[in-house]
C-alpha cells in the first residue's frame, strides 16, 4: 500500500529569527542503528513557520533498503549545539513491528535481610517492554 508523505515544519514563537539544521534518521528496530539518514538546514524569521522536508515514505524505505516494520524514525531540530525538539515517529503498530527473539536472564547479586538487588540483562530492548515483580 502507498504510504503518505513524511513533511517537516520547523517553527519559531519568538521575535528573533532562528537558523538550524534538522536531521532524520531511520533507526532499526533489532540493533538501534542508523539505517539512513537525511538532513537539511533552515533560515526562519521571527514568529515564523516554514516546511523543510518532504518526501514520500515509500521513498524513504527504499532509500534505507527497509520496510516498515523494520525501523521508526527519529527527527531532531538543532539550533547551534542546542537541541530543540527530538521526536521519533513510528511507521507500524508496535505489534507489526519485526523484532528478533529477546533473551531475558535474571540473577541475584546481594541479598540483604529482606531485601535483594536483582540484576536483569537482555539481549535486546523492545518498546513498552515490562518487567513485573
Amino acid at each position: 500500500s502507498t504510504k503518505s508523505d513524511y513533511k517537516v515544519y520547523v517553527t519559531t514563537d519568538g521575535m528573533d529569527g532562528q537558523n538550524g539544521e534538522y536531521s532524520i534518521t531511520a533507526i532499526g528496530w533489532n540493533d538501534n542503528t542508523a539505517r539512513r539518514s537525511w538532513s537539511g538546514n533552515f533560515s526562519l524569521n521571527g514568529f515564523a513557520s516554514s516546511q523543510v522536508f518532504s518526501q514520500s515514505l515509500d521513498s524513504m524505505l527504499t532509500q534505507a533498503n527497509v520496510n516498515a516494520s523494520e525501523v521508526f524514525f527519529e527527527l531532531e531540530w538543532k539550533v547551534g549545539s542546542s537541541v530543540v525538539a527530538s521526536n521519533e515517529f513510528f511507521l507500524t503498530s508496535f505489534v507489526d513491528v519485526a523484532l528478533s527473539p529477546v533473551s531475558f536472564d535474571a540473577s541475584v547479586v546481594n541479598m540483604s535481610g529482606n531485601e535483594a538487588t536483582v540484576q536483569v540483562t537482555c539481549s535486546a530492548v523492545a518498546p513498552y517492554t515490562f518487567l513485573d515483580t
